[in-house]
């Protein structure tokens, strides 16, 4: 799911001096100015199992939709596109005591933890 904000929560807005700040609880937050700069802050969404662990194309998916939103942003601001010069820039924080896992690794880690659970139980 490519969204930036949860539509289920309720989002807030205003300005602070001359950045546009749309945000909303659980650390969304997009901010403009009005040189075009735009900054995306969302949590990563962590996988559900007991252990903590990033799925590497879960963010790369939530990149590409902070990318696509830039996009239309811009596109939107900057009809003639007078901005010639984008730079891109990422930062994960708090993801340090976090194992990153691919899906198939997950997946097979969950059938693994799966397979041993059902041995401990014919003991």
């Amino acid at each position: 799911d490519p969204r930036l904000f949860d539509i289920s929560l309720g989002a807030q807005q205003g300005m602070d001096g001359d950045v546009l700040v749309l945000s909303q609880e659980r650390g969304r937050r997009i901010t403009l100015n009005e040189q075009g700069s735009v900054c995306i802050s969302v949590p990563i969404k962590r996988s559900s199992r007991m252990m903590p662990e990033i799925i590497y194309e879960v963010v790369q998916g939530q990149l590409a939709g902070a990318l696509e939103y830039v996009s239309w942003v811009l596109d939107l601001i900057d009809p003639t596109q007078r901005l010639t010069h984008v730079s891109i820039a990422a930062s994960l924080t708090g993801g340090d005591h976090m194992a990153w896992r691919t899906q198939r690794e997950c997946h097979a880690k969950s059938l693994s933890t799966e397979r041993d659970r059902k041995s401990n139980e014919n003991y």
